[in-house]
């Protein structure tokens, strides 16, 4: 942790004398991690001593909201300089575990409580958009088939820094794309998104 802020201040040109304030965008370390107090941990593993440290909740768009208590900081003149970080893991518990934690970032009595799920209500949420404006589903491919060249690309790119930190794996080599034709063959799980291994 420590080694990825120093990374992180080097990039900016910061010494890590200088930040005042550590904001930590977060959602989940509660339920999944039993982990909450997020700033000051992140704060003392990576060595900003004497900061004020917090960690910000706004389901997905805790890193954003982390962002802008950051830009307030800053631009209220109570701070010069910010450190402001998103940090989520998913990965290490069960799926069933870790969708019934995203759910609760719904209407709990009424969406959440009842078996849905953020897919289930996306799906809701597509169809009537679909409905109204009338998008076919196969319009939306294209945004599916960039998503997973995107995660194949950061990916390899994680994979190539975890080989030879400071490395970059070359981008065309990582742009593979599913062909359309296969994502259109996915499997319906609440109609109208689908679900597949691309």
């Amino acid at each position: 942790m420590r080694a990825r802020f120093s990374r992180a201040l080097q990039d900016a040109g910061i010494d890590a004398s200088v930040p005042q304030a550590l904001y930590v965008g977060n959602m989940m370390s509660g339920m999944l991690s039993q982990q909450q107090h997020l700033g000051p941990l992140l704060a003392n593993a990576a060595g900003l001593e004497n900061v004020e440290a917090a960690t910000i909740e706004a389901c997905c768009g805790a890193g954003g909201a982390a962002l802008r208590w950051g830009y307030m900081a800053i631009m209220s003149g109570i701070y010069h300089t910010v450190v402001v970080a998103g940090a989520e893991q998913m990965t290490h518990t069960d799926t069933p575990r870790a969708t019934q934690g995203l759910a609760t970032a719904s209407h709990w009595e009424t969406e959440g409580s009842q078996g849905a799920t953020f897919v289930s209500l996306n799906g809701i949420l597509m169809d009537l958009y679909m409905k109204q404006y009338g998008v076919r589903h196969e319009d939306f491919a294209p945004f599916a088939l960039t998503a997973h060249s995107n995660a194949l690309t950061a990916g390899e790119r994680a994979r190539a820094r975890a080989r030879a930190p400071g490395a970059l794996a070359p981008r065309a080599a990582t742009e593979a794309r599913a062909p359309e034709t296969v994502w259109l063959s996915l499997i319906h799980i609440s109609e109208p998104t689908r679900l597949g291994m691309i």
